[in-house]
């Protein structure tokens, strides 16, 4: 993300680069960023914001409160966010918050973006219970977000966090014995444990989905994989205002 924001050519000469990003997350409002940027981040949700958010700067970085669907984003030269899609309904909010985002970014801006994919061949939860059983899941996330996508129908249908919550319960995963299993702190745990009773839904399109959606007002100018683990389903993806 760093190397995407520092390779804009359109930087701003008069004032500073004006930087939107959706949602508080801590390692990106605190990575690199070019000494002219400034950062506003947006977050409807204040125990996020009181809990996550690495807090103001003046002149660098400051937080709002508001819904990304109903605030205005005001002018920017980048958007940048990490993982916000798998959170909502597709495609219609995903078509809407691009809406949004390309509305505001100058001719030429950048967004940029860590999308969580579908995995090109499907999985089947009994695997992913295998692998954890045999050690071969590295975090919580990693194991949340696999059973996740291999539940999903479609990214239409999307998948219930309850349902995900059940799946891991029924196929023997006890939250109560899991960090004796894997090495995982409690509060990593925890993540997993919120699933329980939770009725909002999980979303993971195919490449080309996302690409379909993007399409009309973005161009793909740069994607990048890393190695960590479940990183070949989680590209960075950086996108130019057509």
């Amino acid at each position: 993300m760093e190397q995407s924001v520092r390779s804009w050519p359109g930087r701003p000469v008069v004032r500073g680069l004006r930087a939107l990003l959706l949602g508080v997350t801590p390692e990106i409002a605190a990575m690199a960023w070019p000494d002219d940027a400034h950062l506003t981040a947006i977050d409807r949700s204040e125990a996020m914001i009181e809990h996550v958010w690495p807090g103001d700067i003046a002149g660098r970085r400051t937080v709002r409160q508001a819904d990304w669907f109903a605030c205005d984003y005001g002018s920017n030269d980048i958007v940048i966010c990490d993982g916000v899609f798998a959170i909502m309904r597709y495609p219609d909010q995903y078509v809407a918050l691009v809406r949004k985002i390309a509305t505001s970014l100058a001719e030429g801006g950048f967004f940029v973006t860590r999308t969580f994919l579908q995995a090109v061949v499907r999985e089947t939860p009994a695997n992913v219970l295998r692998d954890l059983v045999d050690g071969k899941i590295g975090s919580v996330h990693a194991f949340k977000f696999r059973l996740a996508m291999s539940m999903q129908p479609s990214a239409a249908e999307g998948v219930r966090h309850a349902d995900v919550f059940d799946a891991a319960q029924k196929g023997g995963i006890d939250c109560d014995t899991l960090s004796a299993r894997t090495g995982w702190s409690e509060i990593e745990i925890d993540t997993l444990r919120l699933y329980r009773d939770k009725d909002t839904r999980l979303s993971f399109p195919t490449a080309s989905e996302m690409a379909s959606v993007m399409a009309e007002h973005f161009e793909t100018i740069g994607e990048s994989r890393s190695d960590y683990e479940m990183g070949d389903r989680c590209p960075v993806l950086t996108y130019r205002r057509r």
